[in-house]
């Protein structure tokens, strides 16, 4: 029957293109599949060689980083040492085989500084600082100090490890204990000296100063830190006319060292006393600069001038006294100028007299006028302890010890001094 067989191979002829179009759309498929797999192993490979390549320079970095870096597991045991800590903490005595597998904690100079109990934290998840700690031993037997940080390493949520890091500290230690004690050293130094002396930077702002200076001012060392001579005018009120003055004068100095080029600046200065006298400082200010011209600091030492001025003052006083131009007599000159500089009520000179039992006073000044000369017995009277010393001072009570001395008494005397005069022949 040739009908049954043609619809026979009509239909054979259409399974089969069925079944080529199935096998070419899974053969599709499996090349798509293919090349997918493809792409995705190219890109693992491109990402293992990345991450080789990052885990070698990351590996250099710390290599060559400049500090000692440890890496260790979960558990503490050490996994990595860079090369600089082999280098410059070991001296290249010991490997990295010396310290992996090891606990972190139980280094040597990790025990020898005491720090075990504070770095197990890290594996909790703390992060640790030591700024400064003393290594009496290290793994090599040194003695130093180190500054440590340490973190913990994870991933994800899970701690898998931690880093830590230490620096050799000892040259800088050593360096700013160096400083330390030279700067302990210039502050005694210049607490020892009898002058004024203060630094300020180059806006005017008391840095430091000595203990002379802070007594003179009744400033504590709390007071006068970072304050510019204005602020301590309000901040002293007794003393405001003088940092007025100090701040003009430093500007000034400022000025003619920029204009001129002048190293220092010199003037005298009146400082008041609370007790009513002044002490006279000859003032020397020297202003520095930073290479860019900007100011720096100044230096400010004030010596003082008291004693000196009061011996010109003393000399010029002589010289002039007693001469036909004063016009008066030299005793009585003496008088007035001796109570005048010392602060004194009652003035006497007396003139020995017979076997020095006896005295004539030949100039007697009393609450700013003079009185007549008279002659006394020296027996129980203050000047009687003189004759012979150089000084004889009664600081107080001179009426109760010499009571029987009636000028004493009036004049309700509290302290005395008395000085021999000798003549060229002593």
């Amino acid at each position: 029957n040739i009908t049954d067989r043609s619809l026979m191979l009509r239909q054979l002829l259409q399974n089969t293109e069925e079944l080529e179009g199935r096998v070419e759309e899974r053969t599709r498929e499996l090349r798509h599949a293919l090349d997918t797999l493809q792409r995705e192993q190219e890109h693992r490979e491109q990402a293992m060689t990345a991450l080789r390549e990052s885990e070698e320079r990351l590996r250099l970095i710390l290599d060559e980083s400049p500090i000692s870096i440890m890496a260790c597991d979960e558990s503490g045991a050490i996994t990595y040492v860079n090369r600089w800590h082999l280098e410059q903490f070991t001296k290249n005595k010991l490997t990295s085989g010396d310290y992996v597998g090891k606990l972190l904690w139980e280094l040597p100079g990790i025990v020898s500084a005491g720090i075990g109990d504070q770095l197990r934290p890290i594996l909790s998840g703390r992060t640790i600082s030591l700024e400064q700690v003393h290594v009496p031993r290290s793994s090599v037997g040194l003695e130093g100090y180190q500054r440590l940080h340490g973190v913990p390493l994870r991933r994800g949520k899970r701690i898998v490890g931690a880093l830590l890091m230490r620096e050799d500290i000892t040259e800088r230690k050593s360096a700013e204990d160096g400083q330390r004690d030279g700067r302990r050293q210039l502050q005694t130094l210049i607490n020892a000296m009898p002058d004024l002396v203060c630094f300020q930077d180059g806006e005017g702002r008391w840095l430091e100063a000595n203990a002379f200076g802070l007594e003179l001012f009744g400033l504590g060392r709390q007071d006068f830190h970072g304050k510019t001579d204005a602020e301590l005018a309000a901040l002293r009120p007794f003393h405001q006319e003088v940092f007025r003055g100090f701040a003009a004068a430093s500007e000034l100095a400022w000025a003619e060292a920029a204009a001129s080029g002048s190293v220092t600046s010199r003037v005298e200065e009146a400082i008041p006393l609370p007790n009513g006298e002044s002490m006279v400082l000859d003032v020397i200010r020297i202003p520095m600069f930073h290479e860019n011209g900007q100011r720096k600091g100044m230096v400010v030492v004030g010596r003082d001038m008291t004693e000196r001025k009061w011996l010109e003052e003393t000399q010029v006083f002589l010289l002039s006294c007693g001469t036909e131009r004063n016009g008066e007599d030299f005793f009585h000159s003496l008088a007035r100028y001796l109570a005048r500089k010392l602060g004194m009520d009652f003035v006497c000179i007396d003139r020995l007299e017979g076997d020095g039992l006896m005295a004539r006073t030949v100039a007697v000044y009393f609450d700013g006028q003079f009185e007549d000369n008279v002659s006394y017995a020296l027996k129980d009277t203050p000047c009687g302890d003189v004759v012979g010393k150089n000084v004889c001072c009664f600081p107080a009570a001179v009426r109760q010890l010499f009571p029987k001395d009636q000028v004493l008494q009036d004049m309700v005397a509290e302290s005395y001094v008395g000085v021999t005069l000798w003549d060229a022949q002593g």
